[in-house]
């Protein structure tokens, strides 16, 4: 319990050190400059539009840790992520707590295998759903 909680802090002061060392809310986003890294408010950019956050949700949740599963042609428990429009059922824009892809995502309950989706990309994902009220 020492250490989770040694952890958590550690990961807390990290992200705070982070967000003043440097100018995304994302850590590893934005590294490289171009507009398709950057988060939004990045010193002066404009935010990123929510069909530029739904693309990098889809490469790196959605195509990396669900298609597998959760497609046209296999659609596990009736879930198919193929298409946007679908992703989109699973989301209540602007309302992550009613959002349910990312409650599934978020509690570890999804994928039930391999990696789990890393707290970058989650944070992509919350980005992406408040995204759809700004839209």
């Amino acid at each position: 319990m020492k250490n989770f909680i040694l952890i958590v802090l550690l990961f807390t002061l990290g992200c705070q050190e982070s967000s003043h060392s440097q100018s995304n809310n994302i850590p590893g986003i934005g590294d490289s400059g171009d507009k398709a890294a950057q988060t939004p408010g990045e010193q002066g950019e404009a935010p990123l539009t929510s069909d530029e956050l739904f693309s990098m949700v889809n490469e790196r949740v959605i195509q990396a840790s669900c298609i597998r599963c959760h497609n046209s042609e296999r659609p596990r428990a009736g879930i198919d992520l193929s298409t946007r429009e679908l992703v989109d059922e699973l989301i209540v824009a602007g309302d992550l707590e009613k959002s349910l892809l990312h409650e599934v995502i978020a509690t570890g309950f999804m994928p039930p295998r391999g990696t789990p989706v890393s707290d970058e990309n989650l944070l992509l994902l919350e980005e992406y759903i408040l995204s759809l009220t700004a839209n």
